[in-house]
């Protein structure tokens, strides 16, 4: 229970940053740590309510724990509606396309999206922090994409 986030039965912050940290001192290079973010969330709690948003972000955990990830990948809430996963694999770009696909085929009563940002892991990371920051920065840079559409 310390280790797992109450709401959508994810590992939660706490055991994010040490699987973050065994990450790094594994020197893996096939590794892509992707930050996923809802979209407006808080459009969606303001008007459609609390327990519309934790159903949704209930749905997207789901998803993610049974569909996409792999035995030996690694998936965490991050915080309100940010998620956290480590993917050990060859297609990123794949397993991004069908995150977003499943969630477009959600049914509730608001649109539902998300924003990845995606940083592989590579020899010059030395703390996982930094590996965090790169995958964050492409999650903002995609937010900003969304917003000037």
């Amino acid at each position: 229970m310390i280790s797992m986030d109450p709401l959508t039965q994810l590992n939660n912050c706490n055991c994010r940053e040490q699987h973050l940290f065994e990450c790094g001192r594994s020197q893996d290079l096939n590794m892509y740590l992707l930050v996923l973010d809802v979209n407006r969330f808080k459009k969606i709690n303001d008007e459609h309510g609390h327990v519309q948003g934790d159903l949704a972000l209930k749905a997207i955990a789901n998803y993610l724990k049974e569909s996409c990830i792999e035995k030996s990948d690694f998936i965490a809430r991050y915080g309100g509606d940010e998620f956290v996963i480590v993917y050990k694999g060859n297609d990123v770009e794949g397993l991004c396309q069908r995150i977003h696909a499943y969630i477009k085929k959600l049914s509730f009563p608001f649109d539902l999206d998300v924003s990845i940002g995606c940083a592989p892991y590579h020899k010059d990371i030395h703390k996982w922090n930094d590996w965090f920051i790169e995958a964050d920065k492409q999650l903002y840079n995609e937010k900003k994409k969304l917003k000037d559409r």
